[in-house]
């Protein structure tokens, strides 16, 4: 009776551990899900891309596309058109960071508009923040023109499964309003140590 006892309590022990870690150190792995019509240039030679229309294409803002097994990324911007007998949407490429856009025939939506703070072409530093377990790798972004860093900082945090370029679209309205930016990386996120779950 007792060794069943000890069997339950440490099978029950194990299986929180792993139900909590699933909760903390969420799954990052996605696959290219969103089907990408074609790619073609519109009026001024501006490029565009079709894609079929979901909730989330069709909805206006900025957003991006990874696509070749996320080694690719294009910034899209405003819906120019949609069909709705077609089930596709046309919007606008702002930007391909890196891959080649026309050759890809799926990808992944995202919020990331900005892969890396290169493309927002601000000025910015590698910096380390102390954390349980280690140092987290951060990016700074000084308000330009000023004799010293601002002091009030804006500390962008992304979210739940993602990673610091996530939260670089606030950075320019951050420097817009001459504040210093500092995005972190958090515990568990891919390039912060990893941080193991309390039961």
């Amino acid at each position: 009776m007792a060794i069943g006892c000890g069997v339950a309590g440490v099978t029950a022990f194990l299986a929180a551990a792993y139900f909590a870690r699933e909760v903390v150190v969420p799954k990052t792995l996605r696959r290219d899900d969103l089907q990408i019509r074609r790619v073609f240039r519109g009026a001024g030679e501006t490029l565009m891309v079709e894609l079929a229309a979901s909730a989330r294409t069709t909805t206006p803002g900025r957003y991006s596309v990874w696509f070749a097994n996320g080694t690719g990324h294009a910034s899209i911007g405003e819906v120019v058109s949609s069909d709705d007998a077609a089930g596709t949407v046309t919007r606008r490429v702002e930007r391909v960071d890196s891959g080649d856009l026309g050759t890809a025939k799926a990808g992944i939506w995202s919020g990331y508009v900005y892969p890396t703070p290169e493309p927002l072409g601000l000025s910015y530093s590698d910096v380390e923040i102390p954390i349980e377990n280690g140092m987290a790798p951060a990016w700074k972004f000084a308000p330009a023109g000023a004799s010293r860093e601002a002091s009030t900082w804006a500390i962008h945090i992304h979210g739940l499964g993602g990673s610091k370029a996530g939260a670089l679209r606030g950075v320019p309205v951050a420097h817009r309003l001459g504040y210093t930016s500092l995005v972190v990386s958090i515990r568990n996120d891919r390039d912060s140590p990893v941080c193991q779950a309390v039961v």
